[in-house]
């Protein structure tokens, strides 16, 4: 059907990509309805033809699409299916340089969100190419839903000073209630994985070597946090913004780090809770 469609589109010299990318269906483009119809008793974890089929006739997805996607997904409370379509390059595309960079086999960055009953949650990162890809787009996003909010935890360089200096920012998405928050981010040691030091940092076999402590990187605030194009009120603000201004930090997230694994594979873990710190920190590295 859709095929059909875009090739009437195509005699008739419209943009087929245009329009079904159009918010014209009660509000909605039809993408978002395509997610909030998704049969709950399929397989969660992978979008229907009918989703499939549609993001493959938007190329090149707008921002529109992009915010109907995160509002279907949400509304839902599917972070599985986001999961699946953030890992598309429909919706994650590489830099123009980063197919040659990067080469056919680049993986997508693997995302797991762990939900506990109390106001809180955990995510599991592991990701792809980071050094290459930071020197490429000097800012990496990863974007997921918990507790009923979309949220983008980022990495980013001063490109535009070329200081060299590294930040790390939390932000809540559209549509997503304020709260507070006050979280951990946990970078891994490369261990048991090869390290890109020309001294290998991590165990071989028969070794009795420990693990790197992680570096932790404390993420709160005692303003309440508010999704992005929100102008935040007396008390609040937009995004959590830790600057990695001490230089020893700084080396740990570079080239030759034992927390960068040989094929510049980061792990990381982010520990969240949803209250009001018991007072604002920025950095610590344990």
């Amino acid at each position: 059907m859709l095929a059909n469609c875009a090739t009437a589109c195509e005699s008739a010299s419209l943009s087929f990509t245009s329009l079904i990318q159009e918010t014209s269906v009660d509000g909605h483009a039809p993408i978002y309805w395509a997610i909030v119809t998704h049969d709950a008793d399929s397989d969660r974890h992978t979008p229907s033809r009918l989703i499939s089929g549609i993001l493959r006739h938007s190329l090149p997805l707008d921002e529109t699409s992009r915010l109907e996607i995160r509002s279907g997904c949400l509304l839902t409370k599917n972070q599985e299916l986001f999961n699946y379509i953030r890992c598309m390059e429909a919706y994650t595309p590489l830099p123009s340089s980063g197919d040659m960079l990067l080469g056919e086999d680049f993986r997508p960055d693997n995302i797991t969100v762990e939900e506990s009953n109390s106001a809180g949650f955990t995510v599991h990162y592991e990701l792809m190419n980071f050094m290459k890809r930071m020197h490429m787009s000097h800012e990496i996003t990863l974007d997921f839903i918990a507790k009923g909010r979309v949220w983008r935890l980022a990495f980013s360089s001063d490109s535009k000073h070329k200081t060299g200096l590294w930040q790390i920012s939390l932000h809540l998405l559209e549509l997503s209630p304020p709260t507070f928050a006050d979280a951990e981010l946990h970078v891994l040691d490369a261990s048991p994985y090869p390290v890109t030091s020309s001294q290998s940092l991590s165990p071989i076999s028969g070794s009795t070597s420990k693990p790197l402590p992680d570096i932790v990187i404390v993420m709160n605030s005692q303003c309440e946090l508010v999704p992005r194009g929100t102008k935040p009120s007396r008390g609040q603000k937009n995004a959590i913004e830790v600057p990695l201004n001490n230089p020893d930090s700084t080396s740990l997230l570079g080239e030759g780090s034992a927390y960068i694994s040989v094929d510049e594979t980061l792990r990381a873990r982010l520990e969240m809770k949803l209250v009001k710190p018991d007072k604002e920190s920025s950095c610590v590295i344990c």
